[in-house]
């Protein structure tokens, strides 16, 4: 197999794991981050690795440019819901 082939490939299973794990999962917390309520220990832990996900998407997109307003869509939900959620905790801890 190619490299094209290979990129191609991982590109799929990134957008496929993106769109029937991730994105339901991180709305679900957006949700709970607008209805004020806090995220737990294992939300955190899940945001790290879909952040470590986003830095292995830019590096992808960088070369991919139709990938590009995903990329930032993806970025902006998961700012969305990081901003929430700091929000969230400072109300709590006042």
């Amino acid at each position: 197999m190619n490299n094209d082939a290979d990129l191609q490939g991982t590109i799929s299973a990134v957008v496929n794991r993106l769109n029937h794990t991730r994105l339901p999962r991180v709305l679900s917390m957006k949700q709970r981050v607008i209805n004020g309520e806090r995220l737990g220990e294992f939300d955190l832990l899940y945001l790290e690795r879909v952040i470590r996900d986003v830095r292995y998407m830019r590096q992808i997109t960088k070369n991919h440019p139709r990938y590009q307003a995903l990329f930032a869509q993806v970025v902006g939900l998961y700012a969305d819901v990081t901003a929430g959620a700091l929000e969230n905790e400072r109300l709590a801890n006042r």
